[in-house]
């Protein structure tokens, strides 16, 4: 807090932390959003990892070390890795591979919902908020 108060005083500083204050303060609904999908996909990655460890276990045991996706923090750090762009599908033909099929179509739908959807949003209102805070800086310099 000392840092923003002192860097306030500078008038080059002082309106980009004015907008990295209300840009913060624009998408705390988005992040609430985006943890909730995050939560809903996480959930059912981590069902379907109880089906393959369960009914697709042939002549090799699937155990949950295989599958990263297994307990239910693991799914969320691999729904995470999917919005950050890393993610492994090697484990989805895992044993018979019967939930290959729904992995696949959960994955796209989640690449679709979470990386082109939600965060092409993000950037939007990050945006927006950008141009407003920069008018209003211009009128205030002027």
């Amino acid at each position: 807090m000392k840092f923003e108060y002192f860097f306030a005083i500078l008038d080059d500083i002082a309106p980009l932390l004015d907008i990295i204050k209300k840009i913060l303060y624009d998408i705390m609904y988005f992040m609430l959003i985006l943890l909730l999908y995050t939560l809903m996909f996480a959930s059912c990655f981590y069902f379907a990892a109880q089906n393959q460890i369960d009914f697709d276990s042939d002549e090799t045991l699937i155990t949950s070390k295989d599958i990263p996706y297994s307990t239910l923090s693991g799914a969320m750090f691999y729904i995470i890795d999917l919005i950050l762009g890393t993610f492994n599908k090697s484990c989805y033909k895992l044993g018979k591979a019967s939930q290959e099929p729904l992995l696949t179509a959960l994955f796209l739908i989640a690449a679709f919902i979470m990386l082109i959807h939600l965060l092409n949003m993000l950037i939007a209102i990050m945006g927006e908020t950008f141009n407003k805070r920069q008018r209003v800086v211009k009128e205030i310099m002027c």
